[in-house]
């Protein structure tokens, strides 16, 4: 993590990166996981994905929370958390927040 991103911000992405890989952990299957942080001028982008089974998006609103408390993580530091998943194909996170330049 470059030095100059406030502690807020490091604080929330490793606490998603947490929920993330305990999630893929718990549901993967033992799939694979890959985890990237890649950092640009003005952003932060948090890749996570895993080879898993996937989930049904309506049936995980009803169930978890994992999901929902990144995305409220991800809201309170001004970013976005798009979710890319179905059933038997994996799952994706791309976490992008912004950054002082």
């Amino acid at each position: 993590m470059p030095p100059d991103v406030p502690l807020s911000i490091a604080t929330a992405l490793y606490r998603i990166a947490q929920e993330a890989l305990h999630n893929a952990q718990q549901h993967g299957e033992g799939a694979g996981v890959r985890l990237a942080l890649l950092g640009g001028e003005n952003e932060l982008r948090l890749i996570i994905e895993d080879k898993g089974p996937g989930f049904d998006r309506a049936e995980q609103q009803k169930d978890g929370l994992g999901l929902l408390s990144m995305q409220e993580r991800v809201r309170l530091i001004g970013g976005t958390l798009p979710v890319g998943t179905e059933p038997g194909s994996g799952a994706w996170l791309l976490i992008r927040v912004p950054v002082a330049g």
